[in-house]
């Protein structure tokens, strides 16, 4: 990893933290960053010891005692952050929103063809438009092997994607906010946003099949909880089954719904939405405030939600079997290092949670110890770390400083965490990494 050295223009960013300028991370760098990373569904590589869990560990290679080293496997031991990405589209969108990474399950091939879209690809939407409006169409993916952003999808039915998921079979579910949008297969204008399922080479699905919303003939349990400003956006598929699920939350209904959508493709706008718990919902200068970030547990089979509003992650067991009902679900952690969390992803390295916080530019890692008695689960959740990536103040009265929203989390084949988050203060994709310091560089105290 040499030439991550010729990184140039760091500047201290939060305690033992480095970030490069917009721009500086070339292509060759990000590669040898990356160095083919294993993303979803990369086993966990537990270390010897329980201290270590949280603190990396040694781990010696079959192939050399010089590949002997230590992991970085939470984000106390990332200590750079580099711009990757200008995320301003070419019709001058801004303000990226959501993250998502294609799975390494996904082959990445359809009907004998490569697809646009390729494992360990990022995906991420701009808000807004040009003028700032909420009204943002274009969907960008980033290929992190050649370090290049390109256009992916523009919408054409709904606007403001706030937050996406990708299915093993590569197909991208988008959650819009936007109240008030023309469908034109329903003829109607709904006003309470929509999710629109696009195909892995970032097209839509042929007659607005891929198109859900509250006329698109999709069944709701309880039949009141209809669409109402989507907000999150998770896949699932439990441990042992094949059956896929996607969930989404809402914002604007006075309740925050979660709800898991059931499907049948290639037709999705017959899917039946089950209501399985509610959040409570609010606002902030920024945005509506509610149930957010969501990552999903495939074997416990647990659904983790970022609730911004109560400042806390809490957890929906039986994910993909419980409902109709309506249940507060379980919190996690609530608290500090918290601070109204949106995005949400997992460690996979070790199942931690990481959320990013709007309220603070912190990114934060809580081990959420899960454990079950007679059928019920339990949670003797910790802090792992706190990493401060952007050190523009937040000012939560003016609405101005918030960076952070949508973030993901990888592994590289070394062993070594990744997280991958959007900042809007630059409008770009950024890395939080760990680098390796030559002895002209200073140590920031970290470590």
């Amino acid at each position: 990893m040499g030439t991550i050295k010729q990184i140039t223009g760091l500047r201290p960013c939060g305690a033992g933290l480095w970030r490069g300028g917009a721009g500086v991370l070339s292509a060759v760098v990000a590669s040898a960053v990356l160095a083919g990373s294993a993303l979803a569904g990369t086993p966990r590589v537990d270390c010897a010891g329980g201290s270590s869990r949280h603190g990396g560990c040694a781990l010696m290679s079959s192939r050399s005692v010089r590949e002997h080293r230590h992991r970085f496997t939470t984000i106390n031991g990332l200590n750079t952050v580099a711009n990757l990405a200008s995320t301003v589209a070419t019709n001058k969108d801004a303000n990226p929103y959501a993250l998502a990474i294609a799975p390494a399950v996904f082959s990445g091939v359809l009907k004998g063809k490569r697809t646009a879209l390729q494992p360990g690809d990022l995906l991420i939407s701009d808000f807004s438009n040009s003028t700032g409006a909420k009204t943002g169409t274009s969907i960008l993916l980033y290929r992190p092997s050649t370090g290049k952003i390109m256009p992916f999808y523009t919408e054409d039915i709904g606007a403001g994607p706030v937050a996406m998921a990708i299915s093993a079979l590569g197909a991208t579910w988008i959650a819009n906010y936007l109240p008030g949008y023309t469908n034109s297969a329903d003829g109607t204008t709904t006003g309470d946003g929509n999710v629109v399922v696009i195909t892995p080479n970032g097209t839509a699905f042929p007659s607005n099949t891929g198109i859900i919303d509250n006329d698109s003939g999709a069944s709701f349990s309880p039949a009141s909880n209809m669409f109402a400003g989507p907000w999150g956006q998770a896949f699932a598929v439990k441990s042992g089954t094949t059956t896929p699920y996607f969930f989404v939350t809402e914002v604007d209904n006075g309740t925050g719904w979660v709800q898991r959508e059931e499907f049948t493709a290639p037709d999705f706008r017959q899917a039946r939405v089950v209501t399985i718990g509610s959040l409570p919902v609010g606002a902030n200068a920024f945005d509506p405030t509610g149930p957010q970030g969501m990552v999903y547990d495939p074997k416990r089979d647990i659904l983790y939600v970022a609730s911004t509003t109560t400042n806390s992650i809490v957890a929906f067991p039986h994910a993909t079997t419980s409902g109709p009902w309506m249940t507060s679900g379980v919190v996690v952690y609530q608290g500090a290092p918290l601070k109204a969390p949106v995005g949400l992803t997992m460690n996979p390295i070790n199942g931690d949670l990481i959320a990013a916080n709007q309220l603070d530019n912190d990114i934060v890692e809580i081990a959420p110890e899960p454990y079950a008695e007679a059928g019920t689960y339990y949670f003797d959740a910790k802090p792992v770390g706190v990493r401060l990536v952007d050190r523009t103040p937040v000012n939560s009265a003016a609405g101005t400083g918030s960076a952070l929203f949508g973030v993901v989390a990888s592994e590289t084949t070394h062993g070594d965490l990744l997280v991958y988050f959007v900042d809007s203060n630059t409008n770009s994709l950024d890395m939080l990494y760990h680098r390796s310091r030559g002895r002209s560089e200073t140590k920031t105290g970290a470590y």
